[in-house]
């Protein structure tokens, strides 16, 4: 009776630590899982900033063409206004 006591305890003792240690695997695992899974949303993240950028950047483009073309008309209005004043006087 006491060495099926002890062959008992012993694997019982056995079984323990292998729970441990499965317990620590899946801990583990989730860390491993979660950490995945804040580096997708970054990710995610610096994918929609860069997409952003790009927008703003034709956006600012697009502005800056818009604003070279009014500097020019308001140039030949200049003109035309300095050509009629001297064609009055």
């Amino acid at each position: 009776m006491t060495l099926n006591y002890l062959k008992s305890s012993q694997l019982s003792e056995k079984e323990q630590r292998l729970r441990g240690y499965q317990e620590s695997e899946n801990r583990e695992q989730h860390k491993e899982h979660f950490t995945n899974e804040q580096l997708e949303d970054r990710l995610r993240h610096y994918e929609a900033q860069a997409q952003l950028v790009d927008t703003l950047q034709r956006e600012l483009s697009s502005a800056q063409v818009y604003s070279i073309t009014l500097i020019h008309h308001l140039f030949q209005l200049c003109n035309d206004i300095v050509e009629h004043v001297a064609y009055i006087l």
